[in-house]
């Protein structure tokens, strides 16, 4: 890819008119292949998903003389993946980037995006950011049947000027006027990152005890199927759930999942980030139900039952062993998620999370999931002896 130009506009004038006042250059975007173990892996300190590569996915930006009086007081650089199985793991600065001391204020890292903000976030008095290069070094697992890396760069500035009579330094922000789109192709042959210690070769799924996020989902009133119908309804059922999974960017290979006739049992890989990964798989739970149900009549018509938790699990020799297991399952069959989907006829999914999931993701708004739209519910099953608040979501 050759170098791209962005220009930097911000809005002056009282009647807000849309100005460029400086320049950026993308130049070329590269990407370099992390063995596990290596000194600049410092981002990367845990062991990539089965079936994945690291790589270093280096960004320069250069940025043009700034126009007097100003000065840049600060530079954000965003990238954004449009594969949304590659999963952003560290940020850090491009290695050949000219910044000096300039301090790396606030970084991000979302799902298959990141961004660096380099400068100083309490307003400088003495601006110190220099034209040059800066830009950004991201860490990303990459599915080894991606053929190429694409995605979007984002540039955007902050200046300073200090007049004779200002105290403090004005700050003006400037946008770059374009998302420049990058491509860049992968080695053919490729050699995932070696596993570590305790996986199995022998089997795709990540086994080893850890953390994880779990689903539990039933079709309701599944007993209405006559055996062929049956037979097709828990095709759809179990395609839509690997669609809503490949929507948040988890590798059908990653996943271990326990089947029974009506219903399914899904164990996520880790480490995972929940917080872009819970809002995408709601999202696509939705969209894939609507698209199932589209050319279905009332009877044939599939609306499910989906609960979430998380835990520390392991895999015993019948399945997995854990209290997040058992309490997925307990969620899911609660009378409060039952009535939920038989009051809301309109609806195909209702959603049932523990307190632990709402505070921890859902409560702060991620990935445009309404947090208003939860309702506060405890589920008590006394026979079974489990007790746990939760809240339940069902989507228009």
């Amino acid at each position: 890819m050759s170098a791209e130009e962005i220009g930097l506009y911000t809005m002056r004038g009282w009647k807000r008119r849309s100005v460029r006042v400086s320049g950026a250059c993308l130049e070329k975007v590269r990407a370099v292949p992390i063995p596990m173990g290596d000194p600049p892996t410092q981002a990367w300190d845990r062991p990539p998903p089965a079936g994945h590569d690291v790589f270093g996915l280096q960004v320069p930006v250069v940025l043009d003389p700034s126009p007097a009086p100003w000065r840049y007081a600060g530079v954000f650089v965003r990238v954004s993946l449009d594969d949304q199985r590659v999963n952003v793991q560290g940020v850090q600065r491009y290695p050949e980037a000219a910044q000096g001391d300039l301090p790396v204020t606030a970084e991000e890292t979302n799902g298959a995006a990141a961004g660096v903000f380099f400068g100083h976030s309490a307003g400088p008095r003495r601006p110190g950011v220099q034209d040059g290069r800066y830009g950004l070094r991201v860490v990303l697992t990459v599915p080894v049947d991606l053929p190429d890396l694409s995605g979007t760069v984002r540039v955007d500035t902050t200046f300073a000027h200090r007049g004779w009579l200002l105290r403090r330094p004005r700050l003006e922000h400037a946008h770059g006027d374009t998302l420049v789109r990058f491509t860049v192709r992968l080695p053919d042959e490729r050699v995932p990152a070696v596993p570590v210690s305790g996986a199995d070769p022998a089997h795709p799924h990540d086994r080893r005890p850890s953390v994880r996020l779990c689903l539990a989902a039933d079709i309701e009133r599944f007993s209405r199927f006559r055996t062929p119908e049956a037979a097709r309804a828990q095709e759809r059922f179990v395609g839509l759930l690997a669609e809503a999974r490949r929507h948040a960017g988890i590798p059908d290979g990653d996943v271990d999942p326990q089947e029974s006739g009506d219903g399914r049992f899904e164990v996520f890989p880790a480490p995972l980030d929940e917080a872009s990964v819970i809002p995408r798989l709601v999202e696509g739970l939705r969209d894939a139900l609507a698209r199932t149900n589209a050319d279905l009549n009332a009877h044939a018509r599939l609306r499910i039952r989906v609960a979430l938790h998380r835990g520390h699990l392991h895999h015993g020799v019948n399945g997995w062993v854990g209290e997040s297991a058992i309490a997925v399952h307990r969620l899911l069959d609660s009378g409060p998620l039952r009535r939920a989907l038989t009051d809301h006829q309109e609806a195909d999914l209702a959603l049932i999370v523990p307190d632990v999931l709402y505070r921890d993701v859902i409560g702060h708004g991620y990935g445009g999931l309404p947090p208003d739209r939860f309702r506060p519910v405890h589920v008590r099953i006394p026979e079974k002896r489990f007790e746990e608040p939760a809240w339940i979501y069902v989507p228009d």
